[in-house]
């Protein structure tokens, strides 16, 4: 689904998010939103939004059964850092 809403900002650069936004996002006082600007356009996201678009996009990403790609990362990290001492 794809809202538009328009905004004006105020004083010391503030704006309001509409109230239809905001009940769409289940946001209230206090909620934490993500700013992200790219080739001059603003994004906002939620942190879930955001974690779920991480996990999408390495959701393909090679595994091997059993192994924390953590453990993985460190391990390669280990032998290069070895390889740099010979």
């Amino acid at each position: 689904m794809t809202l538009l809403e328009r905004v004006t900002v105020g004083q010391q650069g503030r704006i309001v998010i509409p109230a239809s936004i905001r009940k769409q996002l289940s946001l209230e006082a206090g909620s934490t939103l993500n700013f992200v600007i790219k080739d001059g356009a603003v994004t906002l996201s939620t942190p879930m939004s955001a974690l779920r678009e991480l996990q999408a996009m390495f959701a393909d990403a090679p595994r091997t059964p059993g192994v924390l790609a953590s453990e993985e990362l460190i391990a390669e990290r280990r032998a290069e850092f070895l390889r740099e001492l010979e």
